[in-house]
């Protein structure tokens, strides 16, 4: 599908069986394991239709500006913030020793939400960036408790999967100083510190 739009690539396995990449000739990574997730217990047909999904949202996303090139004011609207595994990955693969420490394990990154992907703020970004990274983390944390919870699951015991398909308004500039780390406590059951995911790619399709 890639290759029919005009993209040649080869495959790249990570530790995981699920840990797969598509990289093109440029260099750029294209994930798979978020269409994996999407279409597992799907049948043929719709999985056909998911992956075709994903690919254009793949596509979309390498042609999306990137975040150094974002107004102060756009990244106010965008910014996000997200917990990502904690360790180092691969050589080529992008670092976020800026980010904030969330839990044993984890850390709190900072991404920029487009409408059909979302690309991470890494640390090769930050000099370029119309925004300090304090400010940065508030309207990220803001955005981010912001956005609206349609659906709530609990697949497994301490496990729950939160979704979201409405568009929140874009936020008001925040009245107190910038958040310096995630908020754990004191908050309401439609509220979160962070969106959560396994792998951090940039920039990626939109979980």
């Amino acid at each position: 599908m890639l290759a029919e739009r005009g993209v040649e690539t080869t495959i790249a396995h990570g530790a995981q069986p699920d840990d797969v990449t598509l990289v093109g000739a440029d260099g750029h990574r294209y994930p798979l394991f978020n269409a994996f997730a999407k279409t597992h217990g799907a049948t043929a047909e719709r999985a056909s239709q998911i992956v075709a999904e994903h690919i254009d949202n793949l596509v979309d996303a390498n042609t999306t500006v990137s975040v150094d090139r974002l107004s102060a004011d756009e990244l106010r609207q965008q910014a996000r913030t997200r917990i990502l595994p904690g360790g180092e990955g691969r050589p080529d693969e992008p670092t976020f020793r800026y980010a904030r420490p969330f839990s044993e394990g984890l850390i709190l990154a900072l991404c920029v939400d487009f409408p059909t992907s979302v690309q991470f703020i890494t640390d090769s970004d930050l000099d370029g960036l119309a925004l300090s990274l304090d400010e940065l983390y508030a309207y990220g944390q803001l955005n981010t408790d912001r956005e609206p919870i349609d659906e709530r699951v609990e697949p497994a015991p301490g496990i729950q999967v939160i979704v979201g398909t409405r568009s929140s308004p874009p936020p008001k500039r925040p009245t107190s100083p910038p958040c310096s780390g995630p908020r754990r406590s004191g908050r309401s059951s439609r509220s979160r510190t962070a969106t959560c995911s396994s792998h951090c790619p940039s920039p990626g399709p939109r979980p």
